[in-house]
């Protein structure tokens, strides 16, 4: 859901995947349920990794971009490098979050019953606030939290 950057586009995954699913259908997906922080973060490395098997090395750094509260532009450049072969690759996203409370809105609105929010897949509850002190990842990077929310076609 963080690729889509309007409640439109939304409501058209629900209303597409709610005709597509049978009676008791359980339908189950992640959104970011944070805030964007104003400004541009300091870049940070996302990844670091050398593969055991090949000795190849992949390093990444992350930044972002608040674009408004809502929407922020990431950019990552990754290195790769295997033997003789090096490679840089530079990408750019734009994400989007999106309150629980509107996120259900929007499903009952496409005739969804929402069973639970969740904060990982261990299924432990969404507490409203953690998005301020939970570090994504466990990297200590700017606090956001991805939220799953289950809901069944009632």
């Amino acid at each position: 859901m963080i690729y889509m950057h309007a409640d439109e586009e939304r409501q058209r995954v629900f209303r597409s995947a709610y005709r597509h699913l049978e009676n008791s259908g359980l339908l189950a997906f992640d959104f970011d349920a944070g805030t964007c922080q104003p400004g541009e973060s300091n870049p940070w490395l996302g990844i670091q990794d050398i593969n055991p098997d090949t000795g190849g090395i992949v390093v990444q750094t992350v930044q972002m971009k608040t674009i408004d509260p809502t929407l922020r532009l990431v950019d990552q450049i990754s290195y790769r490098h295997n033997g003789s072969h090096a490679q840089i690759t530079v990408e750019a996203s734009l994400e989007s979050t999106c309150s629980p409370s509107r996120m259900k809105e929007m499903l009952a609105g496409e005739g969804f019953r929402a069973e639970g929010f969740y904060s990982d897949y261990a299924y432990s509850p969404y507490v409203s606030g953690d998005e301020g002190r939970k570090p994504r990842a466990g990297r200590g990077l700017r606090p956001i939290v991805h939220t799953y929310l289950e809901m069944s076609a009632s």
